[in-house]
Parts: structure tokens; C-alpha cells; sequence
């Protein structure tokens, strides 16, 4: 098989044009106020911890609902109401295709231990839905035409990951757009998302059996076994941030990973599987989860030059600034020196030694 591995995909979002299609009474205020017109895909029964659809079109499973909803009280203050479209966004174009219906979902956070300040998230809600038995079907033929190893009986449980961004000072609406358009984006060729990931991190690996220092870039914690999905990079057309934050292309960079936000899991679990472990208990087949972190123009530029190692590098610094949600218009770059102009190394042994010689962020000491 044949894989190319695109370091940035640009998504096109003016919000004037994107948000049109989504009434002002879409987005939530940071108070976790809900506007009483916003479009509902589903309800949650509180006393039951079940979700009832409102269409008997909507293929979402209850079970793996609950499970997303145990993860996301466990990092946060989930909203009981999912916003949702009320139209099928590929009614009016969209290249969109979701296990279930397109649905995201607010989160009040907390800030550093000792702080009391509040943080928004917004998470992706049903990309880890089931698809229906005639398009999971079409997923497993397509990953078996692809020449991907699937097992006889795969779970079932859509792209296989939600993403998730969080920030202390963002506007919501710049943190909803920047999550719909990237789980908008994952849904645009879904059956090959997952496997993609995957061959990112099996990017990663190779990388670091002939540069054994970028290891160091994963940590040095219990998560760094757990790690089965490499990082990605893109940039997103976003009108509403702020002006002086933003590439010399207009763009937004955005850093897609696991386990970057103190406190935040690489996985959690979905569903059962039909197997005990050694212990007698039941199983759990995990799902991942991608954090969407803003970058920093400069940072944007060296991963632009370096690729991988820079992105790796990048990555790892910002995981050592130790913080929750480092999503902001305001961080500083945590690479100290200039980027390089485009074509200024010539071989990954260059581009490695540069990335390795960069000196310590001043943010990190």
C-alpha cells in the first residue's frame, strides 16, 4: 500500500461564511448559559445516565454516549445538551461523513491547581459513534482493500477517537469553530482517519530509532506506553482570532495530540469487549482522544522548514509547560530563535541537528 503522510491540511474556515449555517443562538456563553433556540440532537435522562434520540435516524449507541459523558465529567463540567445541526450539513454541500449525527459539546474547565479561574472546552460528541451495518460494512472492506491487518470482529465504534480543545482566554465561539472544523475535516474521508494516525506514529518511531534524543519528546511518565497515535499538524482560515497571533498566511496553526493538557487522558474507555482479562474482569476496548492546541506563528514556521522533528520537539516543550489548556492567543513561542527559511536544510540529519540545538524556552526554566 502506498501511504502519503500530508504534515498540514488546510481547512478553509471564514467564519462569516462557515457560521452562517449556524444561528447565533448555536453558540453557548462562558457563564454555561444554554440560549433556548439552540438545536438539540439528543437529550440526556439524568437518572439513568441514557441518552434518548429525537430521530429514529440517528444511529448514536447509549452505552458508548454514557462512556463519552463519564469522560468528560472527569475532566470538566459537561453541558447535558449537545449542539448539534439542525440540517445534515451534506444537504447544503459539505463533505461530511459522520458514524452519526454531527454533535459537539461545552465544557466548563478548571484552571491550574490553585486557580480559580474558569476555562471553557469543547469536545467533539459522536465520532466514536457506531456506523450502521451498511457503511461499517463498507469501512472494513475498505481497510482490508487498503491492506490494513483488521481483525475478523473490529469494534465498531466510528472514527475511533473525539478531539478536544480547551483555553482560559479564547472566545468560545473561536474554540467551537476550531473544533468543528477539525472533526468536520476527520469526517470528510473518516475510513482512513484512524489508520492514518497510526502510520503518523509509525512515522514517529522510525524517526527515533535513528535520532534516539527526539524519545525524550513523549516524556518520561507511564503514558509514554500507551502512545499508539502520532501527532499531526494543520492550519485552519480563522477570521475571528486575533490578527497579530495568526501565520503571514492568514492561517491559524493547530497541534494535534494526546495527553499535552496536564490531566488530560491519551484514552478512555468505550466499550467491552467479549474477552476477560487475567483478572477475571471485564476488558475495555479504549478510544483516543486529540487535543487541538494553537500554536504560536513562529512555532507554525519551524514545523513548516523541519516537519516531524520540529512538531515532536514543539510538542514536547509544550507538554512540559505543565498546564491545563494551552490553547491561547497570548503564549509565547517556546522555540527561542527565528525559523529558518524554507529549503535551508537539505536532509533530515540537518534538520535534526538544527531542531536538537535549538536552546532551552525561557518559559520552561
Amino acid at each position: 500500500m502506498t501511504r502519503v503522510n500530508l504534515y498540514f491540511l488546510i481547512v478553509k474556515l471564514s467564519s462569516a461564511a462557515f457560521m452562517e449555517h449556524l444561528p447565533k443562538a448555536y453558540l453557548s456563553t462562558r457563564n454555561g448559559s444554554i440560549p433556548p433556540r439552540r438545536p438539540l440532537a439528543m437529550q440526556k435522562n439524568s437518572d439513568e445516565r441514557k441518552f434518548t434520540a429525537v430521530s429514529e435516524n440517528d444511529n448514536s449507541n447509549s452505552q458508548q454516549q454514557a462512556a463519552r459523558m463519564d469522560f468528560f465529567e472527569s475532566i470538566g463540567v459537561p453541558c447535558p445538551l449537545v449542539m448539534a445541526p439542525i440540517v445534515d450539513p451534506r444537504q447544503w454541500g459539505a463533505n461530511q461523513l459522520w458514524p452519526g449525527r454531527p454533535a459537539w459539546r461545552l465544557l466548563t474547565v478548571e484552571g491550574k491547581e490553585g486557580d480559580d479561574d474558569k476555562g471553557i472546552a469543547y469536545a467533539s460528541d459522536g465520532l466514536t459513534d457506531p456506523w450502521d451495518n451498511e457503511v461499517w460494512k463498507k469501512v472494513v472492506d475498505q481497510r482490508r482493500m487498503d491492506g490494513d491487518q483488521v481483525e475478523s470482529t473490529p469494534p465498531n465504534i466510528g472514527l475511533g477517537f473525539e478531539v478536544i480543545m480547551g483555553s482560559m482566554d479564547l472566545p468560545d465561539s473561536i474554540v467551537l469553530s476550531m473544533v468543528m472544523a477539525v472533526s468536520n475535516m476527520m469526517s470528510e474521508d473518516p475510513f482512513r482517519k484512524l489508520p492514518f494516525f497510526e502510520s503518523m506514529r509509525e512515522d514517529e518511531l522510525t524517526i527515533m530509532k535513528e535520532f534516539e534524543w527526539l524519545s525524550g519528546a513523549e516524556g518520561e511518565d507511564d503514558n509514554k506506553s500507551n502512545i499508539v497515535l502520532g501527532t499531526m499538524s494543520m492550519e485552519i482560515f480563522c477570521n475571528d482570532f486575533p490578527e497579530k497571533y495568526k501565520s503571514d498566511t492568514g492561517t491559524v496553526g493547530i497541534l494535534i495530540d494526546g495527553g499535552v493538557s496536564v490531566g488530560l487522558p491519551l484514552t478512555f474507555p468505550l466499550l467491552p469487549t467479549t474477552n476477560d482479562d487475567k483478572e477475571g474482569e471485564k476488558a475495555v476496548k479504549a478510544h483516543h482522544v486529540r487535543e487541538l492546541i494553537v500554536l504560536h506563528p513562529e512555532e507554525l514556521d519551524h514545523i513548516r522548514v523541519c516537519g516531524l522533528p520540529a512538531r515532536m520537539e514543539i510538542a514536547r516543550r509544550i507538554r512540559a509547560l505543565q498546564t491545563k489548556w494551552c490553547s491561547s492567543a497570548s503564549r509565547a513561542s517556546v522555540v527561542p530563535v527565528p525559523p529558518p527559511l524554507p529549503g535551508t536544510y537539505g536532509s533530515n540529519e540537518e534538520i535534526c541537528a538544527a531542531v536538537e540545538a535549538w536552546p532551552p524556552s525561557s518559559s520552561l526554566n
